[in-house]
């Protein structure tokens, strides 16, 4: 179990809209939950507060490797700021840049994180991607155009359906978007931070594709 810490933060204003976001977050009865937040609303700093209620150890899983080390870095500083004995961990192209598997929280990005299950050399590890509690950070970017990370949604409500009873889903992205007939909605709770810089909106369109060849 991971140790409640104390912190204080100067700007109160958005620790107020935070904290009020983050109680929508943690009094949801379901087991996935989609955050969409402007940037520089402070994500990082509500899904590590995610991490602290739950009280175990988790993955933060980004999209790419710079994307990694730059969120291992906030995450670092933010746990300094708290004064946090969290441990944090960078586990890049198979190994660990920082830390190690018994780390805290792990920062990874998809492609380590998935190898757990698609790699024979590693998929006796792949309990650890089905059985733990997951931060997947900028999401939006896995659901895109590209076979591969199509398939990013099977996975997503695989985990939603058949771990339901132990694990947690935490997707945070800056960008709004409808997931509408793509997640079973029925595990999901979607919840729209406040405002930070002004509100975003964007046109997209969704290719549907028959298979992942």
């Amino acid at each position: 179990a991971l140790p409640i810490c104390k912190y204080t933060y100067s700007d109160k204003e958005r620790l107020t809209m935070q904290s009020n976001d983050l109680e929508k977050i943690l009094s949801s009865k379901k087991n996935g939950i989609i955050l969409s937040a402007s940037a520089g609303y402070g994500k990082t700093l509500m899904g590590i507060k995610w991490i602290i209620k739950n009280r175990t150890k988790s993955y933060w899983v980004v999209p790419r490797n710079v994307i990694a080390t730059s969120t291992y870095e906030s995450i670092k500083e933010e746990i300094t700021k708290m004064n946090s004995p969290m441990t944090v961990g960078l586990l890049l192209t198979g190994e660990f840049k920082h830390g190690n598997e018994n780390s805290d929280i792990i920062v990874t990005n998809i492609d380590n994180f998935l190898s757990y299950g698609i790699k024979n050399s590693m998929s006796i590890n792949m309990s650890k991607i089905m059985s733990t509690n997951v931060i997947f950070d900028e999401f939006h970017e896995f659901f895109c155009g590209q076979p591969l990370f199509s398939a990013f949604i099977d996975f997503i409500n695989i985990r939603l359906c058949f771990t339901k009873d132990n694990t947690k889903t935490l997707m945070m992205s800056a960008t709004p978007l409808s997931y509408e007939g793509l997640l079973y909605n029925e595990y999901i709770d979607k919840i729209k931070a406040h405002p930070f810089n002004g509100d975003m909106k964007v046109n997209m369109k969704y290719i549907k594709l028959n298979d992942i060849a």
